[in-house]
């Protein structure tokens, strides 16, 4: 099943120092890091595509690099609330900002997908930096790759001044209405349609059960964006 991952190659070399220069990691296991940078789009149609894409990284990666973040923030701001806290952690690991990340780090010599007509996966490059996040907890433990993260990632590459400043977080806002407001706040996936360009998901918003906006994109994080503006803007309407 993982035949053409364990294949070797040159470019397997270059990976490996790609991994090296860039976080400092000398890999035990290459599988992991070469399945961290293929997109499901890639192997559509293999079969058990879902074990050989980088999906099942991308979710562990997500769950350390929320716990990394949370308490990263919680050290850096004592005197802050949840709220904040809340929202300026959205803001660091939304799928935007990891995407321009992957971006900027040099992910596209390496990451392999499908490309529909001349679209490219919106969140390809935050998928793969959830996904090499996974691989470096398996491979390396959570000190290691919390050290990785902090020092490799983000300090050289996020201003964190600036983001505390940005206020188009409209997820995160929406959010910290529900805590002050005491209101049920949840993100309810309505339909998930496939097209020729890939997928589309439509999101609506729920307060207290009761449907606010909803949103359609090409991923599920821009579609809570979007529903989250909307809800936002009607919510603070004075006719409501």
């Amino acid at each position: 099943m993982f035949r053409f991952l364990k294949r070797s190659s040159k470019n397997d070399k270059e990976l490996k120092l790609f991994i090296y220069r860039t976080f400092g990691i000398r890999a035990n296991s290459m599988l992991l890091y070469k399945q961290a940078f293929v997109h499901k789009s890639f192997i559509r149609d293999e079969k058990n595509a879902h074990f050989l894409s980088n999906e099942r990284l991308e979710f562990l990666g997500d769950a350390v690099l929320d716990n990394i973040v949370a308490e990263f923030l919680y050290n850096e701001f004592p005197n802050k609330d949840e709220g904040y806290l809340t929202q300026l952690k959205s803001r660091l690991v939304n799928g935007t900002q990891l995407n321009d990340l992957g971006v900027k780090l040099g992910f596209a010599k390496y990451t392999k997908f499908q490309q529909f007509g001349t679209s490219t996966p919106k969140a390809l490059y935050g998928d793969v930096m959830e996904a090499l996040i996974g691989a470096m907890y398996i491979d390396k433990g959570f000190e290691k790759t919390r050290k990785v993260v902090l020092e490799r990632i983000f300090k050289p590459n996020i201003n964190l001044k600036k983001l505390a400043t940005n206020d188009d977080d409209y997820k995160s806002q929406l959010i910290i209405w529900g805590q002050r407001k005491r209101k049920q706040l949840s993100f309810t996936l309505i339909k998930e349609k496939s097209t020729s360009k890939g997928k589309l998901f439509e999101i609506a918003v729920m307060v207290e059960g009761e449907e606010i906006s909803r949103a359609e994109a090409d991923n599920k994080r821009e579609a809570e964006k979007m529903a989250s503006a909307k809800a936002l803007k009607k919510l603070n309407s004075p006719h409501r």
